[in-house]
């Protein structure tokens, strides 16, 4: 996407933002519209202008209607990919491999993450993530007698880092405790793997995390520990 498209937006997405938190009377939190907006425009593609009106709304309004004792129930912006790929398949995609392999990219998207998820208080749940990630991938690759380097080969790749830790790491839709956290993301790795080795849908990732995040409210209840909350960090939530 070109710049002016993604500006473009990007402003949407802050006046959906300033439209929902004036409706109830919120101080309006612009980092929280900025954040969403750009792990969308980062792994959403469409060539419809209709499909980047309803991607923003799709991903900042849920997290006014689609609560649960303050949190948001989904991941907004994962939410609202799921929702522009089932509603509009024809024009929405998702391309794994998009962002190549360079390490400069990967060396830099990772610093990136990992500031946010420091500023988040969630330094380890894409840590989580990719661990179970990569060894679901080796299980595979050991059942099938291929070299590791597949397996390894699989997890260098930008899409799968963004959704790490600008996605999956998100403070207000994961488990408050660690070992809820721990057990959410050993779920999502698993319906990944299952998604990709079982059923072929390319957009694994996104469907795996729309389904897990319904176990987040069970996992708090199970697991119970202290919410998160924005106003003492200096980010705010995706």
């Amino acid at each position: 996407m070109i710049i002016p498209g993604v500006i473009l937006i990007l402003l949407w997405s802050l006046c959906l933002q300033f439209i929902f938190d004036h409706s109830i009377e919120k101080k309006f939190n612009w980092k929280s519209a900025f954040i969403s907006t750009l792990s969308l425009t980062l792994l959403l593609k469409s060539d419809s202008m209709f499909v980047w009106l309803m991607a923003p709304l799709f991903t900042i309004a849920p997290k006014f209607v689609l609560r649960h004792k303050g949190k948001h129930f989904f991941n907004p912006t994962n939410l609202g990919i799921v929702l522009c790929l089932l509603l509009f398949s024809e024009f929405s995609w998702v391309s794994p491999g998009q962002w190549g392999r360079d390490v400069f990219f990967i060396g830099l998207l990772l610093f990136a993450g990992v500031f946010v998820c420091h500023k988040s208080s969630r330094i380890d749940t894409p840590f989580y993530f990719l661990g179970f990630h990569l060894l679901f991938l080796a299980s595979r690759t050991v059942w099938l007698g291929d070299p590791f380097t597949i397996a390894i080969h699989r997890v260098q790749n930008i899409s799968l880092l963004i959704f790490a830790f600008l996605m999956i790491s998100d403070p207000r839709t994961t488990p408050d405790s660690k070992k809820g956290r721990i057990l959410f993301c050993a779920t999502v790795a698993g319906l990944t793997y299952y998604f990709d080795y079982v059923l072929y849908i390319r957009e694994s990732l996104f469907y795996a995390l729309a389904l897990t995040s319904l176990l987040t409210p069970i996992l708090n209840n199970i697991y119970p520990g202290s919410t998160y909350q924005w106003e003492n960090q200096s980010l705010a939530s995706s």
